[in-house]
């Protein structure tokens, strides 16, 4: 696993690397557009409280919340998501608003 900080703005869902602090967040590591994924919730009994994120591509991003509140928030929050038009121009690199989403994680 790998632990990344994560900001939703409108569509996008941006993910940095963490910095030495544990609040803070480092480089960006990437984007997913929400808009063209879907949210599935694990059902193993072995993946509690994880969401997997795929991509249209076919890429599968792991999300592990910390709490079933948090998960459900990030659920109902992708799905908001979804239904968020994409800019018609990706965003540039510099660093979108900071948002409280900050647990979950993501493997490649």
């Amino acid at each position: 696993w790998y632990r990344y900080w994560f900001a939703l703005k409108g569509s996008q869902l941006f993910y940095f690397e963490r910095s030495n602090a544990e609040r803070r967040r480092g480089a960006l590591a990437g984007c997913i557009n929400a808009f063209r994924s879907k949210a599935i919730v694990a059902t193993h009994p072995k993946r509690v409280m994880e969401i997997d994120l795929v991509e249209s591509s076919g890429k599968t991003h792991v999300l592990r919340a910390e709490s079933r509140v948090e998960m459900h928030f990030w659920l109902v929050a992708l799905a908001v998501a979804r239904k968020t038009i994409p800019p018609a121009k990706k965003f540039p690199d510099s660093h979108p608003t900071a948002s409280s989403l900050t647990t979950a994680t993501t493997a490649a």
